[in-house]
This record gives C-alpha cells, sequence and structure tokens, in this order.
C-alpha cells in the first residue's frame, strides 16, 4: 500500500472507517503514512457505523480519545448529533 496515491488511500480509509472501528484502528497503527491519512477531514465525515459504541465505551484510551476529538473538528454529522443528545 505504499505506492498508492493519497486519494485512493483516502477512500480506502473512508471505508474502512465505515465499515468497523476496531478495522480502523488496527489500519491506522499499520504505518505512519496510513495514521496521517487517517487524521483528514474526509476520512472523519466518512465514519458512521460505530459512533454509538465508540461514545458508549467504558475503556477510553488516548487514541480513542482523539480520535472522538478529531470527529467532533472535523463535523462528523452523526457524532455530533448523538453526543449532543
Amino acid at each position: 500500500m505504499d505506492f498508492l496515491s493519497d486519494d485512493l488511500l483516502i477512500n480506502i480509509v473512508a471505508r474502512v472507517a465505515a465499515h468497523s472501528m476496531h478495522d480502523l484502528f488496527y489500519f491506522q497503527r499499520t504505518n505512519k503514512r496510513h495514521a496521517a491519512i487517517c487524521r483528514e477531514a474526509a476520512f472523519s465525515r466518512a465514519f458512521g457505523n460505530d459512533v454509538i459504541a465508540l461514545l458508549t465505551d467504558l475503556c477510553m484510551t488516548y487514541p480513542k480519545l482523539d480520535f472522538m476529538n478529531r470527529l467532533w473538528a472535523h463535523g462528523n454529522h452523526m457524532f455530533c448529533i448523538i453526543r449532543c443528545s
């Protein structure tokens, strides 16, 4: 995956983000380029299915809190609505 363009990698990350939170965290830990791509706003907006699981998770870690702050800052619709309600 090191030879893929950034646009294609962002598309892959968005699909992983829409599928599973755990897969996303594993993908992010793969290498530094993936971690940098996971900080893009397009990726944060694609995350949606596991928002409730993320907000109700009792085992919070610093990476999860950082991720939640990025979702809030990038304006993920589902996260903002559920967090405010």
